[in-house]
């Protein structure tokens, strides 16, 4: 889930996962998009209690991942999902560079892992990575296919003078809400779950100084899915 900021919307996307496994014997597995939510107006503490409400009306409220962007008033968010409804949700910080590690808190005796400091480009990669192999599946019946489609196509790579990668969009008009909350799914599937671990690489984009490379959106496969992101 990607929170609103000032001017953004929040995203509410699930995704399930399947292991599927091919007539020769290789096995595999996708990620699926179930079900997508834009969500506008809403203060925190009603967006947390809203969350917890689609949650247990669902079959698999307790065979669920729940990921936040945790950067910002994600923190704040992620403290009321806790406290107020009884949510334990991975919050995901983005950070500049370096490995991934978990954000380990603590309460008396007791610790345990409240989510994932994780390099931005390891988030856009896993992306990346996912949707070049056609295991990233939306469904054709999924609302806000254009709204999709538009932030990946405006959300860009560039890289600088100094040879760094900056991911962001195009202009300040436009979001990424979508693509983010897509990313944080992606890296969580492909890394922190160990379904994909020997499809996982992080390719460097064949960019020169100043350049920009665009994302795209892919919606073809389909698969019947299972558990859930």
């Amino acid at each position: 889930m990607d929170i609103a900021k000032r001017h953004d919307e929040s995203v509410l996307a699930i995704f399930q996962k399947r292991h599927i496994k091919f007539s020769d014997g290789r096995a595999s597995s996708i990620l699926s998009l179930h079900e997508l939510h834009i969500i506008e107006g809403l203060d925190y503490v009603s967006l947390a209690s809203g969350i917890r409400e689609r949650l247990e009306g669902v079959d698999y409220s307790n065979n669920i991942d729940l990921l936040i962007d945790g950067d910002g008033v994600g923190e704040a968010v992620y403290d009321i999902m806790r406290q107020n409804e009884g949510l334990n949700p991975f919050k995901i910080n983005a950070t500049g560079g370096g490995a991934y590690r978990p954000i380990i808190e603590q309460t008396g005796d007791f610790k345990w892992i409240a989510g994932y400091s994780v390099p931005k480009r390891d988030l856009i990669d896993a992306q990346k990575v996912i949707m070049q192999q056609r295991r990233f599946h939306i469904p054709k019946e999924i609302p806000y296919q254009d709204k999709i489609e538009q932030q990946f196509k405006h959300y860009i790579a560039t890289v600088t003078k100094a040879g760094n990668v900056i991911y962001g969009n195009d202009s300040e008009a436009q979001f990424d809400d979508i693509v983010y909350a897509f990313a944080m799914a992606s890296w969580f599937f492909m890394t922190v779950e160990g379904a994909s671990k020997d499809f996982m690489f992080k390719p460097k984009p064949d960019l020169g100084s100043g350049t920009t490379a665009r994302g795209s959106a892919p919606t073809d496969a389909g698969y019947d899915p299972a558990d859930v992101i």
